[in-house]
């Protein structure tokens, strides 16, 4: 029998017969619920190819709270220390680093509490291979700090791999954001990034905030180079992502937008990898959690049966991810495009995962006469052809 972690349950459970006093945090609500669960669905995605690939795998969780949410959640770390268990075993020949930070040390002691209770299974499961680190400091400086533990140009992914994680409660500060594009361009390493849209849209000119209104500004002014006078939360997200393909090690990106009850976008989540394969596994870990939507709403209603013109909310959804790639393959000026080229639009761009690309993207594109298959190797190789554009 294999340990597979504990429950929300299981943990007060333990804690609670050992007379150890511990703290919980906020009550969490649905979007944040789904989040974690997006965040636990992609490390199993991630670890799945790394734990064949690299001997150190490292998740750091950059703002990791107490370990437990008031209402019997477990945080973002707990959640992927409870996979790191599950892989561990399998991979015995390979080291899993949960390091952890929060600014609040009743929050690190609580986790401390936590993990004690953990390496009590792992010594009698004879798990030797998982460590947990616990940091007490302003997420800037703990970033800072991680660069000068990371900074190896000579580091190979199989030595290595990194998942920094940065989920602040607010819209990223200056300093943060900075911080962590440091991080990109001296370390090799994958990224999520909480991006507060809503945060930005409340606030920016929101005068009663005044000192919060001006770290917004100074953000958009000096990370983003931007004027702070009508420009809007996309605007500067798109920027910012742009700002981390371009001037680091990162070479993609996307982002998934989630609501609240209310069906207000809150935030973005944005995933930065430097390799393609990276993209694959986040796009496979969003189709797992959100299906075909290209944003999170507890709001959604899927509506599979047809209306008045035989459209569903699926096909609706299919049809307008087709529609953004061929948009986007015919308002470039290139003549033509490698499968590799639109597996990357289609990635970054829509909500489709590789097993959608051929089958809803590429063969309706042909069919649509949009694109043409040159069937450089053949009718049926579709990965290793070119696709001219119809203009």
């Amino acid at each position: 029998m294999k340990f597979e972690g504990f429950s929300y349950e299981e943990i007060i459970s333990e804690l609670k017969k050992r007379n150890i006093s511990f703290i919980t945090g906020e009550e969490i609500k649905e979007h944040t619920v789904k989040k974690i669960e997006y965040m636990k669905k992609y490390v199993e995605q991630w670890l799945y190819v790394l734990s064949n690939v690299s001997n150190n795998i490292y998740f750091i969780d950059v703002m990791s709270n107490a370990g437990l949410y008031k209402n019997n959640h477990l945080t973002t770390c707990i959640e992927v220390l409870n996979v790191y268990a599950k892989f561990a075993q399998y991979h015995q020949d390979k080291m899993f680093y949960l390091l952890t930070n929060d600014l609040d040390s009743k929050r690190v002691e609580n986790l401390k509490k936590i993990f004690d209770i953990y390496k009590e299974q792992f010594d009698k499961y004879g798990i030797k291979n998982i460590k947990m680190e616990f940091n007490n400091s302003d997420a800037s400086d703990f970033v800072k700090n991680l660069i000068k533990k990371f900074n190896n140009q000579f580091i190979s992914v199989k030595t290595r791999s990194i998942l920094l994680y940065v989920d602040p409660y607010n819209f990223i500060s200056y300093n943060l954001a900075n911080a962590v594009h440091d991080f990109t361009r001296n370390v090799y390493c994958e990224v999520i990034l909480n991006y507060d849209i809503q945060d930005y849209i409340r606030n920016i000119n929101n005068d009663s905030v005044k000192q919060h209104q001006e770290e917004i500004k100074y953000f958009v002014r000096y990370f983003c180079n931007l004027d702070c006078q009508n420009v809007s939360a996309r605007e500067v997200m798109n920027v910012t992502m742009d700002k981390f393909t371009q001037e680091s090690k990162i070479n993609y990106k996307y982002s998934i937008e989630m609501k609240n009850s209310k069906n207000v976008a809150l935030y973005h989540l944005i995933y930065f990898t430097p390799n393609l394969r990276g993209l694959e596994k986040v796009k496979d870990a969003t189709w797992k959690v959100f299906g075909f939507h290209d944003n999170y709403s507890s709001k959604h209603i899927d509506r599979m049966q047809p209306n008045l013109f035989g459209e569903t909310d699926e096909t609706n959804a299919y049809d307008n991810g087709r529609k953004i790639v061929a948009d986007i393959l015919c308002s470039s000026l290139k003549k033509s495009y490698s499968y590799n080229e639109i597996l990357v639009i289609t990635f970054e761009k829509t909500i489709f995962p590789k097993g959608k690309v051929i089958s809803d993207i590429i063969k309706p594109l042909i069919e649509d006469r949009i694109i043409i298959k040159q069937n450089l190797k053949g009718i049926k190789n579709y990965t290793e052809d070119l696709y001219s554009v119809v203009r």
